[in-house]
């Protein structure tokens, strides 16, 4: 007998296996509806029972996944970051043909985003890059019975980089972080992409509550940035709706999160809470690129930074911020250039 899968159940079990990894994680956000662990379940044993291996990580390796892609975009490494997008692009391919999983899929779509630009990113470095100088090797010190380091299962310190070699580290970070979260590659990426599907039936209604709440109107494509305008979408890390509100901000801007009904569900409910906040960021900070970037990272980030660095604009205190937050920024920009012929710099400010 043949053991060799076809290629269409090998990409389907490859990209079972991938999100395997996501399973575990679920839980920990938000209750997940029975039906869809019946489905996936159900996807499995289908193709198991196709003679196919799948490896279901534990939860362990779960947490290492993930992490990785959490410690990722909050490090400001784009190498970090850079070898991550392949993952979840299987996962994503994985969690658009199970219908109840379409609010955890609309939610990493639009986190993919920032995988694939700091993929490309990076291969434009490794293209561009001078190769590094090689350094003549000093000679190796023999060791004798009476030099020799003890044993010992603990790793050892890493090699002592000259300065100058840390400091050439510290400029390549810099440059690739400055091109992630350049205008030009958000632009040429979100003019590709159509609206989400359901852009023309929310958009006039969201315009009319941001009108309402003294908000610009062109800021409801903020949705699409957060949550593909899906108004069930859903994160790992607790945000839910169309504009990935957690808990307490939801709660602050008085929306009920427990007991159900989670209003953070009512796309109407939350989009008057995202403009009551975002108004009170832009009165806060006076100007829409801080205002955005706080929405994302939230208050205390910002002002942090902005203390620390002494600057007065996003682009002032940027290199000290996550790197999700230093291209949420510009993405968002692209999105308005793009939906609406206009940019956040262009945006009136909120009405008191």
């Amino acid at each position: 007998m043949n053991s060799d899968p076809t290629p269409a159940f090998a990409g389907r079990a490859m990209i079972a296996s991938v999100l395997s990894f996501l399973l575990p994680a679920l839980p920990l956000v938000a209750a997940v509806t029975p039906d869809w662990i019946t489905q996936i379940a159900g996807s499995i044993k289908a193709l198991s029972e196709s003679r196919i291996t799948i490896t279901v990580p534990s939860e362990e390796d779960w947490q290492k996944f993930w992490g990785a892609i959490s410690s990722s975009l909050g490090s400001g490494s784009v190498d970090d970051l850079a070898g991550l997008a392949p993952q979840a692009e299987t996962a994503l391919e994985y969690l658009d043909n199970i219908p109840s999983a379409k609010p955890y899929a609309d939610w990493l779509r639009q986190r993919l985003d920032y995988l694939e630009v700091a993929d490309e990113v990076a291969q434009v470095e490794r293209r561009t890059a001078a190769p590094a100088p090689v350094r003549p090797q000093p000679p190796r010190p023999s060791v004798t019975q009476s030099n020799r380091p003890p044993a010992s299962i603990v790793p050892r310190n890493a090699p002592y980089a000259p300065p100058v070699e840390q400091q050439a580290q510290i400029e390549k970070a810099q440059r690739m972080s400055r091109f992630a979260r350049g205008s030009a590659i958000w632009q040429r990426r979100i003019a590709r992409r159509a609206a989400p599907q359901n852009a023309s039936t929310l958009v006039p209604r969201l315009k009319e509550i941001f009108r309402s709440e003294g908000v610009p109107e062109q800021l409801v494509w903020l949705a699409e940035v957060e949550s593909t305008m899906n108004p069930q979408a859903r994160s790992p890390s607790g945000a839910a709706g169309l504009f990935q509100m957690m808990p307490p901000t939801a709660q602050r801007f008085g929306l009920r999160v427990s007991p159900p009904p989670d209003e953070r569900f009512d796309a109407q409910r939350q989009a008057r809470a995202a403009a009551q906040y975002l108004r009170f960021l832009n009165l806060r900070y006076r100007n829409w690129p801080l205002a955005l970037a706080a929405y994302n990272a939230g208050e205390g980030r910002i002002s942090k930074a902005l203390q620390q660095t002494g600057g007065k604009t996003f682009e002032d205190i940027a290199p000290s911020l996550s790197l999700e937050t230093q291209m949420y920024v510009p993405k968002i920009d692209a999105v308005l250039h793009h939906r609406e012929g206009t940019n956040i710099d262009r945006l009136a400010p909120a009405r008191i």
